[in-house]
């Protein structure tokens, strides 16, 4: 039995497998251009000027759990085609699971994934392996033509759990979960109240104890989500938690998604590993793109 490199990336407890792990004489693994068929070449590279950044906004974004203000942006071609643009943005320094940093120029492979507008590059070597999920948008000075094979290409879905009677046909939209923060919003009390118990030793004799309980705060939570969906690169989503209900923070990473109205709702697992599903409403994207729910 002979090995070969292991690299896997949590996508949400579903691990990805860059490479076969373990095979015999027998049974070969695929080869990284069969699992990666796309060739990627970045020419260029430009990401935000970190020391721009000020230590306090630093601070305060790792403090709420938000995406700090990083992005990068990397040009080059997919097949020798120079059609886009690709970019990622760095999720909560608290969570990360999905890295976004500077990409060295040279030669890659990748695999388009859940569609055309998110792209899995991997390269370097087995004692520096490199590995990004990159947003992909139109070159404007070059922009693909509708019938370009490139944009017919297949795509490669995680393996994930779901809930009974669903499957990835039911979620067609993949959501990058950048960072969020969860805030603890007062709603009201209960006033404070006393509560007395009365116990009979005999006729002649009876004992009471009372107890002064205070008032009880009630709260509510209020999450909302910094994410990615298809090519909208930035947008938002929020969530109240009521009694019960399944509004939580999530943490950063690739989400299957449907869109319900105006709401989406992702697939999520709970600490058993099992299926459930969180709506969240849909924010206005401040870059000002259209709203992915339509």
């Amino acid at each position: 039995m002979s090995k070969i490199l292991l690299r896997a990336a949590g996508v949400h407890g579903v691990l990805v497998l860059f490479v076969a792990a373990i095979y015999t004489n027998s049974a070969q693994p695929p080869t990284i251009e069969q699992t990666f068929p796309l060739q990627i070449t970045i020419e260029s590279t430009f990401e935000t000027d970190i020391s721009s950044i000020g230590q306090q906004q630093h601070d305060q974004a790792a403090t709420a759990g938000m995406e700090l203000p990083y992005f990068a942006v990397f040009h080059g071609e997919i097949n020798g085609e120079d059609h886009w643009v690709l970019g990622c943005r760095k999720e909560s320094a608290l969570r990360e699971s999905l890295p976004c940093t500077n990409l060295p120029v040279g030669e890659y492979r990748g695999r388009w994934i859940h569609d055309h507008s998110l792209l899995q590059v991997v390269g370097g070597s087995p004692e520096n392996p490199i590995m990004r999920f990159l947003a992909v948008s139109d070159n404007p000075k070059s922009p693909p033509s509708d019938n370009d094979p490139l944009l017919h290409d297949a795509v490669f879905d995680f393996p994930v759990r779901f809930p009974d009677g669903k499957s990835l046909k039911d979620y067609p939209v993949l959501v990058h979960v950048y960072g969020g923060s969860s805030l603890d919003l007062p709603v009201g009390s209960l006033p404070a109240h006393t509560k007395c118990t009365a116990q009979n030793w005999s006729a002649y004799q009876t004992s009471v104890k009372c107890t002064d309980y205070p008032a009880v705060e009630i709260r509510r939570g209020y999450v909302t989500l910094n994410i990615s969906v298809g090519y909208v690169p930035f947008a938002s989503l929020h969530c109240e938690a009521k009694w019960r209900s399944h509004c939580s923070m999530l943490d950063p990473g690739l989400y299957y998604a449907r869109a319900d109205k105006t709401k989406f709702i992702l697939l999520t697992h709970n600490q058993q590993g099992k299926p459930q599903e969180v709506g969240f409403a849909v924010e206005t994207a401040r870059e000002k793109v259209q709203s992915p729910v339509k």
